[in-house]
């Protein structure tokens, strides 16, 4: 069972069935008329809605059923099986009808709620970020030519706002160039002309990217269902019912919450769960600016410890001499 909302949605039930697989359904908190109203815009890149359209055909040839304006409510093991709970929303994600839900068989459930920009990098720099629903949550501050508010950090690509693949070259183009001006390598002039012609594909390819955006937004509506025993920090194994109390308890921003409760401090640090705490915390001081982000840390991902500290015997750990008597 394929979960969540978007294009990303359609991209992984192709995938399983060319794999081999089999998708029961696919659970989509879009309706058909939010697909309908980003057509015109997707046609700014006919390939790729055409390749859309092969994904779609391939699926409804296999004869899955898509449930637009569904969300899943809870998942149950039964036997070998899972019962995904699903039932219909409106478009604040409320739940129209709570007690006629429907349930969906499968051995799997894939849920997907969006694209996040990735800033553990820039957060790890000091560098400022501001807070932008519309380009996927939290960015780096950068101007109009990808500079950050770091002297000689140019930052370009999903990690200033999710508009897709085919934006992020020409953002990284217009970064690279600034970067070359700025080290009197490139002449103002020669500099605009080429920065023109990437703004002009730019402007294009951000239409394309933006309308899916759109399909794959996180709503910060779905929060409010979510039940008290819910997992919200899979890692650390941590409940609503453990944030909702270090909340109520005096934890004021995000930081803190994670010292409180631990969510945030596994394996994923946070690239999972963040949003979705992030949001939870916010919607009890009022803004996600009061929440704040998480500190970023290194090592960006998980490594295998050996490889911070390398190959040695015992014999090579130096002794301290012992203290004098």
């Amino acid at each position: 069972v394929v979960a969540g909302c978007g294009p990303l949605l359609i991209s992984v039930a192709y995938g399983i069935l060319k794999s081999g697989g089999k998708v029961s359904a696919i659970i989509d908190l879009n309706s058909k008329l939010d697909w309908i109203k980003t057509f015109p815009t997707m046609i700014s890149k006919t390939d790729q809605l055409l390749k859309g359209m092969k994904w779609f055909a391939y699926i409804a040839k296999a004869g899955i059923e898509i449930y637009g304006s569904h969300t899943v409510t809870g998942v149950k093991k039964f036997k070998n099986d899972l019962n995904v709970r699903i039932a219909p929303i409106n478009k604040k994600c409320k739940l129209i009808d709570y007690k006629n839900q429907k349930i969906i068989k499968g051995d799997c459930l894939a849920v997907g709620h969006g694209l996040f920009p990735s800033t553990e990098i820039t957060r790890v720099l000091k560098a400022k970020h501001i807070f932008d629903p519309l380009k996927g949550g939290w960015i780096p501050l950068v101007d109009n030519d990808f500079r950050s508010s770091i002297p000689g950090v140019y930052i370009a690509g999903d990690a200033t706002g999710i508009s897709g693949a085919f934006s992020a070259v020409n953002k990284g183009r217009i970064a690279g160039m600034a970067a070359v001006k700025d080290l009197n390598l490139l002449s103002l002039k020669k500099f605009k002309d080429k920065k023109k012609c990437e703004i002009v594909l730019l402007k294009k390819n951000e239409k394309f990217g933006k309308a899916s955006l759109n399909l794959m937004r996180f709503r910060p509506e779905l929060i409010q269902t979510i039940t008290s025993d819910t997992i919200v920090c899979r890692c650390e194994d941590v409940s609503l019912s453990e944030v909702d109390k270090a909340i109520s308890l005096g934890a004021r921003d995000i930081n803190q919450l994670k010292a409180w409760t631990r969510c945030g401090m596994g394996p994923c640090q946070g690239r999972t769960c963040s949003e979705t705490i992030e949001t939870i915390l916010a919607n009890k001081l009022g803004n996600r600016e009061a929440a704040g982000q998480w500190t970023g840390r290194i090592p960006l991902r998980p490594i295998p410890i050996d490889q911070i500290i390398g190959k040695f015997n015992y014999e090579d750990i130096p002794i301290p001499k012992n203290a004098p008597l």
